[in-house]
């Protein structure tokens, strides 16, 4: 169905590039009284080239999951998490007919053998319904010494399933039950200590920023607070956070927090070549690793899912494993 769906969709733009060339071809034949072929030939060779690469990126690099390898140097690393390992996985955006794709995901993970394994957000794409009990089973046997650990997304909020507030906090509810029941634990502007030995590291887990709407859509459960996240916190302990849009790290480490931010989100949105993407003019970060000049990391997840169309292509699906030292 997937690959129908792409099919279906790129014969449509074949056949507006190919109008496209034959309409310029008219045009000089009409204004210099001379064909010129070229352009319905360019047109033809532009779309075919095109559809190829997008009918492998559905059928083949959707599913092809990677492994990355981040090194995170700090001195304030505390001497018990010097090789402390942190896998993160991020939008999955569940879809209830590939349980397979969730299969290889725990077994990679659980080859890698973390200490802490984290989700980075975007669970589903519109309802908890996505997260079916086949699918749960699956994820709940992901499991590291330190636990698994999950913020929210925006679209785990609902932002595009209704506008009932009503039916978006039930639906939510639903989904964080399921979660709970897989053996995860979330965290909503909140902070926990994750000890080793006599020492101990910070995990904050950051909502999704809400300003009342979101490209149009309700916003109720959203809204990020910094504040409530590092309630109660004493000193400057190394902190990892969680924060499903890189956006928000300037906000994090303006407050002298954010040792390393993991986030998502992006999706890289789902092209990425020879290191340029789309996605570079939306956001200032959008994949990989980044750092300021306090040597505060931010590294983007270009995550497991899709949203929208089902492609993927030089954009794979991604683990990212962290080493502290």
């Amino acid at each position: 169905m997937r690959l129908l769906f792409v099919i279906l969709f790129f014969v449509l733009l074949f056949g507006v590039l190919f109008l496209l060339g034959w309409l310029f071809d008219w045009l000089c034949r009409r204004i210099f009284h001379r064909r010129v072929r070229a352009f319905r030939i360019a047109s033809v060779v532009v779309c075919g080239a095109i559809t190829v690469a997008l009918i492998w990126g559905s059928a083949f690099e959707l599913d092809q999951l990677r492994v990355t390898e981040v090194e995170v140097c700090s001195p304030r690393v505390p001497k018990d998490f010097e090789g402390y390992r942190i896998v993160q996985f991020s939008d999955l955006h569940i879809n209830p007919a590939r349980p397979k794709r969730y299969e290889r995901l725990v077994e990679k993970i659980s080859e890698l053998r973390p200490d802490l394994i984290v989700n980075t957000g975007d669970i589903v794409s519109l309802s908890e319904r996505e997260l079916t009990p086949e699918i749960a089973e699956i994820l709940s046997h992901l499991s590291a010494p330190d636990g698994v650990w999950s913020i929210w997304g925006n679209h785990d909020l609902g932002f595009y399933l209704t506008a009932d507030s009503t039916a978006l906090a039930e639906n939510f509810t639903r989904l964080e039950e399921k979660i709970h029941g897989m053996g995860w634990k979330t965290l909503s502007d909140e902070s926990a200590y994750i000890h080793r030995g006599a020492d101990s590291i910070l995990l904050t887990g950051l909502d999704f920023p809400g300003d009342g709407t979101h490209r149009g859509h309700n916003t109720m459960l959203a809204g990020a607070d910094l504040e409530a996240a590092y309630k109660g916190i004493e000193g400057q302990p190394f902190n990892v956070v969680l924060a499903h849009t890189p956006q928000m790290w300037q906000r994090i480490t303006a407050q002298g927090r954010g040792d390393l931010t993991l986030s998502g989100h992006t999706h890289a949105m789902q092209f990425k070549l020879f290191g340029w993407s789309p996605a570079s003019y939306l956001y200032d970060e959008w994949s990989g690793r980044y750092e300021d000049d306090k040597k505060n990391v931010l590294y983007v997840n270009d995550g497991i899912g899709y949203a929208g169309i089902p492609i993927r292509i030089g954009a794979r699906p991604q683990i990212t494993i962290y080493t502290l030292k």
